[in-house]
């Protein structure tokens, strides 16, 4: 199978986050008792799936993967250079917890990656340019940027216009239900 499909809870199959490949998931359940202070619990929630591949376990509490980390972020493709795909894995790691760290790190193995496409990596911006120049579709530029201006109106729409839509209707509200607003919710 060529695409990824990333582990999620009580899926049959997923790329093994050990392995990385496609494999089948052979699903447990981890009963233990843990001691807190004087008395014991019972742990009913945690599972485990092994991987039929490379047999190793990854642990689960619910619905999450607590070991090994995991990445909601696709695998790199086999064919990029190793200096690039360091970086991209480390964006893997982290984009689940800070997206800010991530894009970081995509924005250092794409500048890492320019010399293997006969750029300087010095000046990013410069980099991309030459190459829209020489033979990258300007289709690629335009259609990120399209998704781009796409994606911060939705965000904008989602942030900015509904606070401001809820204020306007919280303006219209007489006083003396504002009040009882107030003193309900405190």
């Amino acid at each position: 199978m060529d695409q990824y499909v990333a582990p999620k809870f009580q899926l049959d199959a997923f790329n093994c986050p050990f392995c990385t490949t496609y494999s089948h998931q052979r699903w447990g359940q981890v009963l233990h008792q843990v001691k807190i202070v004087t008395s014991a619990i019972e742990v009913p929630y945690v599972k485990t799936s092994t991987c039929s591949r490379c047999e190793k376990v990854a642990l689960w509490y619910k619905d999450i993967m607590l070991y090994p980390t995991f990445s909601s972020a696709p695998m790199p493709i086999e064919e990029m250079p190793e200096d690039v795909k360091s970086d991209f894995n480390e964006a893997r790691n982290v984009v689940d917890a800070s997206t800010r760290s991530a894009a970081a790190l995509l924005r250092l193995a794409i500048q890492k990656l320019m010399p293997h496409l006969g750029q300087k990596g010095e000046n990013l911006n410069e980099d991309i340019r030459k190459l829209v120049e020489k033979h990258l579709p300007e289709q690629v530029q335009r259609d990120t940027a399209l998704k781009l201006s796409k994606l911060l109106n939705t965000i904008i729409e989602l942030t900015i216009v509904r606070e401001k839509l809820v204020d306007e209707v919280y303006e219209k509200i007489p006083e003396s239900s504002k009040e009882a607003i107030k003193k309900r919710d405190s």
